[in-house]
């Protein structure tokens, strides 16, 4: 099937009696070619550049590439969604190619939640991180607080187990409190101390932090910093035993699961035994199924000869070989399979 086209399918069986009426129909679109890898990536420090009440003029960066690498040179649009906390079901959208929007006719003294995603006109990113404002002038309004994590790996991406220190800081002339959250772990600030600070062993449950500043008239606003966990690879086999005919094609299928996405080769020997080992370089169809889930096909045309072990080998970001096998084995046809012959024995 193509990528991003919509199909319509149905099914009729018959006999030698004749055909069915057709099934009900059913439509489907399918997913782009390598629908995450592709993403650009998200933007990031979204922050107020002044705030005027009903009118807050905010900012953001933007690194123009997607996850794999690659450059992005054409033109991107950026899409800013803000909503009002008190009135969550109504949420304004605006498109922009600058790195910046002024906010207008908010209502005063609410909070709103605002973030910014990018699109290259086929792919959309993630979202940035959630920046929550309140729409009152700056003398009135708390300042943003500032996350950092030390250290400061590339893409903000960690090995699982792997220690980092957080730290969520507020600068402000008077006294104020500070939430960090991690996960499901709150920490507070302790009295007159605008610094939270802890450490942690990166997992999958605590890759979003979350840091807050309060005022004692319940005011705030929040800083959110997403980080990426390293993991795998993990390889399977979706299925070790292959049959197939002389002559006729045949589908290896291998589901590979890791951040960032792993590298993939096939390879080949004629037994478990044997001594040469070949790489492939048959056609590969690559499908994301999940988020950091890839199912790699290996199409061979035609079978004839080519049984034995097929290997798939992952290798991860930091340089982890995973390798699983299948066995394609091959069988004559006892007789000729052609429609027609499957019809006239039908």
């Amino acid at each position: 099937l193509q990528p991003s086209t919509n199909y319509t399918a149905f099914v009729t069986a018959f006999n030698k009696h004749g055909s069915s009426p057709p099934s009900f129909k059913i439509s489907f679109e399918t997913l782009p070619d390598n629908e995450q890898n592709d993403r650009p990536v998200p933007p990031f420090g979204l922050h107020i550049v002044w705030n005027h009440g009903r009118r807050i003029n905010i900012t953001w960066n933007w690194s123009s590439v997607r996850y794999n690498g690659q450059r992005i040179t054409g033109p991107v649009t950026y899409t800013v969604n803000y909503v009002s906390t008190g009135n969550a079901s109504v949420w304004n959208s605006v498109k922009t190619q600058n790195m910046w929007h002024v906010m207008e006719n908010l209502t005063m003294n609410s909070l709103y939640e605002v973030y910014v995603y990018v699109s290259d006109g086929n792919l959309q990113s993630r979202s940035s991180s959630v920046v929550t404002v309140l729409a009152a002038p700056d003398e009135y309004s708390l300042p943003e607080p500032q996350i950092t994590i030390t250290p400061e790996n590339a893409n903000r991406t960690y090995r699982v187990n792997e220690q980092i220190a957080v730290k969520c800081t507020v600068h402000s002339d008077r006294v104020l409190n500070l939430d960090l959250l991690i996960g499901k772990t709150l920490i507070h600030s302790e009295p007159s101390k605008m610094t939270v600070e802890t450490f942690l062993n990166v997992a999958e449950n605590n890759n979003l932090i979350t840091c807050t500043v309060m005022d004692t008239d319940g005011r705030q606003n929040r800083a959110q910093m997403h980080i990426f966990v390293q993991f795998g690879p993990i390889v399977n086999m979706v299925t070790e035993q292959i049959y197939a005919y002389d002559d006729l094609s045949a589908e290896i299928q291998c589901i590979v699961q890791g951040y960032p996405e792993p590298m993939l080769e096939w390879h080949y020997q004629k037994s478990p035994n044997a001594i040469r080992t070949e790489r492939l370089n048959d056609p590969v169809l690559v499908k994301t199924t999940a988020l950091n889930q890839y199912v790699h096909t290996l199409l061979i045309k035609n079978v004839t000869g080519r049984n034995g072990i097929y290997s798939c080998k992952a290798v991860g970001a930091d340089g982890t070989e995973i390798t699983k096998s299948a066995e394609l084995n091959i069988a004559k046809a006892a007789l000729p399979l052609t429609p027609r012959f499957i019809l006239q024995v039908s």
